[in-house]
């Protein structure tokens, strides 16, 4: 099912490390896993895209989803009314406003000021019990 967890990690990956575990001769006892989810932002434009990264200022961003329907040639056709007034409300009493970016606009600012990368992400760690536990023996 495609809920908000798929939509945030649908390309990640599910790890396990071991938890605990006894060493006695030469067998390995694991007692618990730990699982943990790993995934990477990487910021590419694949098949000529450029993906909405939010509206960005000095004091923090916000993402409005109607700027992410496009048309082919990934320019925006739905404006927010939320955005449309921020713009408004900024012109007027002259505040900072806005400004929306993409992967291009940050690829850019990557190559001019040799700064950024790719986000990699980790979970906390949940730990599962092995019952019964894993035994392996080493040789």
């Amino acid at each position: 099912m495609k809920d908000e967890f798929f939509g945030t990690v649908a390309g990640c990956t599910l790890a396990a490390a071991i938890g605990k575990y006894r060493m006695p001769g030469n067998k390995l006892i694991v007692e618990s896993v730990y699982l943990y989810i790993r995934d990477t932002f990487d910021f590419l434009n694949d098949n000529g895209g450029d993906q909405y990264l939010g509206h960005w200022n000095h004091t923090g961003f916000d993402v409005f989803y109607s700027h992410q329907l496009s048309d082919k040639k990934n320019e925006i056709i739905a404006a927010s009314a939320y955005i449309a007034a921020l713009l408004l409300f900024s012109i007027l009493s002259r505040k900072t406003v806005s400004t929306q970016f993409r992967n291009s606009h940050f690829n850019k600012w990557r190559d001019l000021n040799r700064l950024g990368g790719d986000l990699l992400i980790f979970s906390s760690l949940k730990e599962y019990r092995c019952n019964p536990p894993i035994e392996v023996v080493l040789k």
